[in-house]
């Protein structure tokens, strides 16, 4: 990036209609007249919107998700107390994944950011949303996703991240909403804060609705005695019913 050069002199750029579609159509049936049995089959058909309000801002639309392509996880074996952070690997939750991130030391966010963070061992900070949560058991049954939305991208001087999803009630998995907001206004060149909220609401009786409010920041400069990094970022969280953390590092 240090060799890269600026360029100029482009006129009438447009990002067109700014709109995707992506539908789907699923089916099977099913003939065996030597057993007397009648043509049976199933079907389902969903889609995926996407729409650009602005060439930085990215609004995303599921409805009867289908993760049938998603790549298979990498068997792993797990010697420790520790669940396995999975990469996520299905497209509509690594969309404008980064701007989900909360409190990460390597980019100064990070939070849902499995793929970097799976392997981070102890500069491993806070992971507040995972986004393998939703939609997939901690055995890696999938749970079916009746819609989700999502928003993404840059709006004046913040990057902000707002995810809804609805999930549905199949076998002994009750359906839930999940609602994730993370709001980050950047300062100077290098620094920022910002909040984030999670908020999982499950349907069955009785259940308690989970959340989550983290605030974090990073004030860093890349010239410090010349040339030289220096950076202090902290964060805290809380849930109710739970203690707050505080963490600050430089």
């Amino acid at each position: 990036m240090t060799n890269a050069g600026r360029l100029t002199g482009l006129t009438g750029v447009t990002q067109g209609h700014g709109l995707d579609i992506k539908p789907y159509v699923l089916g099977t049936a099913q003939d065996a007249p030597v057993r007397r049995e009648a043509i049976s089959g199933t079907g389902q058909a969903g889609v995926d919107l996407f729409y650009n309000p602005t060439p930085a801002l990215r609004t995303n639309l599921t409805i009867n998700t289908d993760f049938a392509q998603t790549e298979v996880d990498q068997r792993q074996v797990n010697l420790t107390r520790f669940s396995l952070l999975y990469p996520e690997k299905r497209d509509f939750f690594l969309d404008g994944a980064t701007f989900f991130d909360f409190a990460s030391p390597g980019a100064g966010a990070g939070g849902n950011n499995s793929q970097n963070n799976a392997n981070l061992g102890s500069d491993l900070i806070v992971n507040p949303f995972f986004s393998r949560r939703i939609g997939l058991t901690d055995g890696g049954n999938e749970q079916r996703i009746l819609y989700g939305t999502k928003t993404t991208g840059q709006l004046g001087g913040q990057d902000v991240g707002i995810l809804h999803v609805r999930t549905g009630s199949e076998h002994d998995l009750v359906g839930e909403n999940v609602t994730v907001a993370r709001l980050k206004h950047r300062l100077l060149r290098q620094s920022y804060v910002g909040a984030a909220y999670t908020r999982r609401d499950p349907d069955a009786i009785g259940a308690d609705t989970r959340q989550t409010l983290g605030l974090d920041f990073r004030l860093a400069t890349s010239t410090f005695r010349g040339n030289q990094n220096l950076a202090f970022s902290g964060w805290s969280a809380s849930s109710p019913g739970m203690p707050t953390d505080v963490i600050c590092r430089l």
